[in-house]
């Protein structure tokens, strides 16, 4: 055996003998089986764990070690197999490249797959909507070109290209970019931003200022609203997120406070009598929860009465049916009790 090893290792090609090349080629040959079973054994066990969670983010994790930081492992083996070895000229030098540029690409995918299947989870998590989709793929877009990027910078620093040029030629391109399309920039963040906060979806119908609509397009720079009269309203995204908006479809009780006013010449026992039978009025209506009735304020030209009720849901017509129903009880038991209602007057008073 010992002459055997002093033989080969008398025999020397490329700067190494033929017992260097055998040691490399062993590394390789028990290395990789050894990775091989020390994965099995380990994705095994994680497996075995991951199956007994009721989360399937655990499951995916568990593939995407076994797909994308296994192969790591035998490039590992095969570095440690030729580093072994005296190499000649840069060819050093370019295997420690090509080892950078494998642990980069591997790594590099690893984080993206992790990043995606933990935004997936986040996103399906949230409510369905007209967008969502689009606005998903944008995102993991995002995150995939600027893992790439740092990547590809990484890589040039290890290979010994000096980045700092790189790095500030792209800061003042990014300084130039963002002054030179600074509204376009904040419509486009904005269109992030309502599609993560979701203040208001496709559908709602809503108040933004003094304009009222329902929502008709949500785009990257412009959100639509169809207004009541039926013209389109274009507002820029930050319009849409620096204002207060008032969500009508989210309401899901209406308070409804209306007043009314009868003649001053109304008896005071008719008007002891108007709240109670304002009140049986809204009792009968199972759609309604009475709140209150009273007589309030001495009116110029007539006794004014204030009267609130509330509405479950926010269905606009529904609330106009009721108070037209209402309105319509009042005249028939108002004018069953010869309670008539004021409208404006004026007596005048001549001097003899």
């Amino acid at each position: 055996m010992t002459e055997a090893i002093h033989m080969l290792s008398g025999i020397v090609i490329l700067n190494n003998s033929l017992y260097d090349y055998a040691i490399s080629l062993a590394i390789i040959v028990i290395g990789l089986p050894v990775i091989s079973g020390l994965k099995k054994i380990i994705l095994a066990y994680l497996t075995s764990l991951v199956n007994k969670t009721t989360t399937f983010i655990d499951d995916e994790v568990v593939v995407l070690l076994k797909s994308d930081l296994s192969p790591l492992l035998y490039a590992i083996i095969i570095y440690a197999a030729i580093m072994r070895l005296t190499l000649v000229g840069s060819a050093e030098k370019i295997i420690n490249s090509l080892m950078v540029f494998v642990i980069i690409i591997f790594s590099v995918k690893f984080m993206q797959s992790l990043a995606i299947i933990i935004f997936n989870h986040y996103w399906e998590s949230k409510q369905d909507g007209e967008g969502r989709k689009s606005i998903g793929i944008a995102i993991k877009s995002f995150i995939r070109i600027m893992l790439w990027i740092t990547a590809l910078l990484i890589f040039l620093d290890n290979v010994g290209v000096k980045i700092s040029g790189i790095i500030a030629g792209l800061g003042i391109g990014g300084i130039v970019i963002a002054f030179a399309a600074q509204a376009l920039l904040s419509d486009f963040f904005s269109y992030f931003s309502i599609f993560l906060d979701r203040p208001f979806e496709i559908g709602d119908f809503i108040m933004i200022d003094t304009y009222l609509g329902t929502i008709d397009h949500i785009g990257i720079k412009t959100t639509r609203i169809r207004s009541l009269s039926g013209e389109e309203l274009i507002f820029p995204n930050t319009d849409m997120t620096s204002s207060r908006i008032r969500n009508f479809k989210r309401m899901e009780k209406r308070r409804v406070n209306f007043t009314f006013g009868v003649t001053y010449d109304t008896k005071l026992k008719l008007l002891e009598k108007i709240p109670s039978m304002v009140k049986e009025i809204l009792d009968r209506i199972e759609e309604i929860d009475f709140d209150r009735a009273h007589f309030t304020d001495f009116g110029d030209s007539s006794l004014l009465f204030e009267v609130v009720y509330h509405i479950s849901g926010s269905d606009y017509r529904v609330f106009r049916d009721i108070q037209q129903k209402i309105n319509l009880d009042l005249m028939a038991a108002f004018e069953k009790q010869k309670i008539e209602f004021a409208f404006p007057t004026r007596t005048v008073y001549v001097k003899k």
